[in-house]
């Protein structure tokens, strides 16, 4: 797995040449495919490759990660587009990366914290996290990523919350049997490149006093 929203910033993307920065990346993940492919034979079992990129395939080639070139050349069999860790996306655009790049896998991602803003965690819930997912499934999700669910971030006791995220989080069949709650929240400023404007379904921005 090659996680690149710890963080999206490998390239000066403002004032480097765009082209050469993909360029420069793509030929990365062609060394990582060569590399992997002699584990393969080590080892004789398939091995696939998972990265996380940023929620909009656009956006991603902006900071140098040409997704569909990854894809086209099977340099990666997974894609989770994905918030970076503030905030979940309730509406990360699975159906479009699925469109787009039907040779691999994209899986809808779910951070542990529903927010991180104005100095207060709030966390989320089996209910919130089952919203979350069949939201993603319903755009067409291969199925899910949770992200940070290892860490109760302080929690007293994430345990309960965990086993039926786990339980109940795997499909639309499963999840419909379950309460949920859907959690409106937008993209993280910070992952948002210079010139262009976060998606923010609410029309407006929380700041902090």
């Amino acid at each position: 797995e090659l996680d690149f929203m710890r963080d999206i910033y490998c390239f000066d993307y403002i004032d480097d040449n765009n082209d050469e920065c993909v360029a420069i990346m793509n030929d990365f993940f062609r060394d990582v495919k060569k590399i992997i492919s002699k584990a393969e034979q080590k080892w004789g079992h398939p091995i696939k490759i998972a990265t996380r990129l940023t929620r909009d395939i656009e956006q991603s080639y902006v900071y140098g990660f040409d997704a569909r070139t990854l894809a086209k050349e099977k340099l990666v069999d997974i894609i989770v587009p994905s918030s970076r860790w503030h905030h979940i996306d309730s509406e990360i655009p699975v159906d479009v990366w699925k469109k787009e790049l039907p040779e691999v896998e994209i899986l809808g991602c779910i951070e542990t914290l529903l927010s991180d803003e104005m100095g207060v965690a709030g966390y989320m819930t089996d209910e919130s996290a089952r919203g979350l997912a069949l939201s993603h499934l319903s755009k067409g999700a291969d199925g899910i990523y949770l992200f940070n669910y290892y860490d109760p971030y302080g929690l007293s006791d994430t345990s309960s919350r965990d086993k039926m995220v786990f339980k109940t989080c795997a499909s639309t069949q499963e999840i419909l049997k379950h309460k949920i709650r859907c959690v409106v929240r937008g993209q993280e400023r910070d992952v948002c490149p210079v010139g262009y404007k976060e998606w923010n379904p609410l029309g407006f921005t929380l700041l902090k006093n």
